[in-house]
């Protein structure tokens, strides 16, 4: 540990903070993965080089470049935890972990327009799918219909690849990937307007999460943020995306005006 001020760098305070956040990111809910073993994993991994070595932020990163790293990196982090006893870690959570130390680092801290920071992978979660399924904008209904089925706890290394090569599909990743976060709110909610209740005309209704309740969406329901709509559906259209806090109404948002103007 360092203790002498004149060895305690801003590298070293910048690295212990994105470790320390990557960690609360990717722990809630893993079984047996502490905060120590996570901030150990990015150590170990060898994503921390890039703050040692910012010069490298410009030159020679592509996609492909990026990708290969990244699988490196996620190799490492679920191969440590793996052997630390955490044998629940996905490929999901060491992305999540990478993601968001990446974000600190180079995205937050002024490399957001270098080669690197327009590459990198951006921080996936429950929100981010959710309102990327449910916007009604030009994205393919297959698309949709993964990004709405995916669980990012549980994604193992082909499923993460996947994911990934349908935000492109989509042209999530230009003119920077960082910028898919535009999607994501911090309370959960689209940033769509929020639909009318066709009942009662109230806005105060919730999205209608469906599927295998993951900690995320519990996190959210217990909030009043989401609702469980449970894992039968009918996969047509006709599954109702919303419910009224006010009268209970749940229905699909296509079907009635939307508020805020």
């Amino acid at each position: 540990m360092t203790t002498s001020a004149e060895a305690y760098s801003l590298e070293d305070h910048h690295h212990r903070f994105a470790a320390w956040a990557a960690a609360r990111a990717a722990q809630r809910g893993l079984a047996g993965g502490s905060h120590a073993l996570l901030v150990a994993a990015i150590e170990v991994c060898g994503v921390a080089e890039i703050l040692r070595n910012r010069a490298d932020l410009d030159p020679g990163w592509t996609a492909q470049k990026f990708d290969r790293a990244h699988t490196a990196w996620r190799r490492s982090i679920v191969d440590h935890l793996h052997r630390n006893g955490v044998k629940s870690a996905t490929f999901g959570r060491a992305a999540k972990l990478i993601a968001i130390y990446l974000k600190s680092t180079v995205v937050l801290s002024g490399g957001h327009d270098t080669a690197l920071g327009r590459v990198l992978h951006p921080p996936i979660d429950a929100v981010l799918l959710r309102v990327l399924a449910a916007d009604d904008l030009n994205f393919s209904v297959e698309n949709r219909r993964f990004w709405r089925s995916t669980r990012w706890t549980s994604l193992e290394e082909e499923g993460y690849r996947e994911l990934i090569a349908s935000f492109r599909e989509e042209g999530l990743d230009q003119p920077a990937f960082w910028m898919i976060e535009r999607y994501w709110t911090p309370n959960g909610r689209s940033s769509k307007a929020t639909p009318l209740c066709p009942s009662c005309g109230s806005t105060q209704v919730v999205p209608i999460v469906h599927g295998m309740p993951t900690p995320e969406a519990e996190e959210l329901a217990a909030l009043g943020e989401v609702v469980p709509g449970g894992c039968m559906v009918a996969g047509d259209g006709s599954d109702p995306e919303w419910r009224c806090k006010g009268c209970a109404e749940e229905f699909v948002e296509a079907t009635v005006a939307v508020g805020g103007g």
